[in-house]
């Protein structure tokens, strides 16, 4: 058996749910260990692809394998830990400290490194801004990453080896890369597409079809394609589909090894069945309007310059519940039993008050739908209108 750490992304919810969804959809038997904020320990029979679990998800940012555990954290044991791990004399390592703070990570990093030079390595160190070393610096530097977990349920330091990182760069191409972009629209970021993508299935398909009714810039669907799924996009807006199928033709060309199977539909979302040719989808997974952008100056919200009260607010989030039970409605018939619709619905907070679609998940159950898991929040700091991603499975 072996144990990993699994660092996770900012919307920790939604991480968590992705990698869990990924997991399951491996044969390999695996249960958590423990959590904290910002990771999962999970234990496995066998040891992992690190590299290939990783290329998988968008919300995971490192995976190590555990190492040690220690209720203290001295440099002596930690310095025995790197020179039994380490198999080559000459290294250069790094620390990324996790649930504690207040340790000198600079101090330590020194006294290892004066440590394994009289154990006869030739070493060089790098030091984490904070108190963790970055993804990019991790690979251009080639470091060897020791995470350090302090763990407060139990009061003891977990000790891994960084086995698999974030290809940031990649992420950074997919989102800035393509040729057609709508940034005014708040477009839904290529990792949150992934991990929406991925908490559509849990079992092991080889062929999954999936619809994305609001499909946009085609975010969700590259995703979806980058994993092998048979896809189908569609928009009200003929020229938006056009921009979406340019930026699938961009993407087929930066990953011409894997073979995109899709096609594109213009349709209204809540009577798209009358342009489907295919049923029995496997999911549907989506960001619908969400409304019209929002900014806000210190306690108040605007719209296209002008003040919007809560009362249009409140207006808006109506009309909106409208077109999602339309649409919930309308795609019943396409998918199969036990099919799932990953949606991002629309929040904002004003003054201590939230304004939600509440209503269509109240609704769920008549729709044939049941609330299978979620929400889990999703948004920028700056961003007035939130996120919150809801999974339904028809009954």
């Amino acid at each position: 058996m072996r144990s990993y750490i699994f660092l996770l992304g900012k919307a920790q919810e939604l991480c968590r749910a992705e990698l869990f969804h990924v997991l399951k959809s491996y044969t390999i038997p695996f249960h958590e260990e423990g959590s904290g904020n910002g990771y999962v320990v999970v234990k496995f029979d066998s040891p992992i692809d690190s590299q290939l679990l990783l290329s998988r998800t968008g919300g995971t940012v490192k995976i190590a394998h555990l190492i040690s555990t220690s209720q203290i954290l001295a440099p002596e044991l930690l310095t025995e830990i790197i020179a039994s791990d380490q198999k080559k004399k000459k290294i250069t390592f790094g620390l990324s400290v996790i649930g504690q703070e207040k340790a000198d990570v600079v101090a330590l990093t020194k006294s290892i490194k004066n440590q394994l030079i009289k154990k006869g390595f030739q070493t060089r160190f790098v030091l984490p801004e904070n108190t963790q070393l970055s993804s990019v610096v991790v690979q251009k530097q080639h470091v060897a990453e020791y995470i350090l977990i302090f763990e407060n349920k139990t009061n003891r330091w977990l000790v891994g080896l960084t086995e698999a990182t974030q290809h940031v760069d990649e992420w950074a191409r997919r989102d800035r890369g393509r040729p057609w972009a709508d940034p005014k629209s708040g477009m839904l970021p290529p990792k949150v597409a992934r991990m929406m993508v991925n908490i559509a299935i849990s079992n092991p398909i080889t062929l999954i079809t999936l619809l994305d009714p609001f499909c946009g810039m085609g975010t969700i669907l590259g995703e979806a394609l980058l994993l092998g799924w048979r896809v189908v996009g569609s928009d009200i807006h003929e020229e938006v589909m056009l921009k979406a199928k340019k930026n699938l033709d961009w993407l087929q060309s930066e990953y011409s090894q894997i073979h995109f199977n899709y096609h594109m539909v213009s349709a209204d979302a809540t009577h798209i069945s009358e342009k489907m040719h295919l049923q029995n989808l496997d999911a549907i997974v989506t960001e619908p309007y969400l409304g019209a952008p929002l900014e806000r100056r210190g306690e108040k919200i605007f719209q296209h310059g002008a003040l919007v009260s809560f009362k249009e607010i409140s207006n808006t989030m109506r009309g909106l519940e409208k077109l999602y039970i339309g649409a919930l409605r309308e795609w019943h018939s396409l998918l199969k039993k036990g099919g799932k619709v990953v949606i991002a619905f629309p929040a904002v907070d004003v003054e201590n008050r939230e304004f939600s679609v509440k209503k269509t998940v109240d609704m769920c159950e008549n729709l044939g739908y049941t609330l299978a898991e979620g929400p889990y929040p999703y948004f920028r700091p700056q961003a007035v209108v939130k996120r919150k991603i809801y999974v339904f499975e028809k009954k």
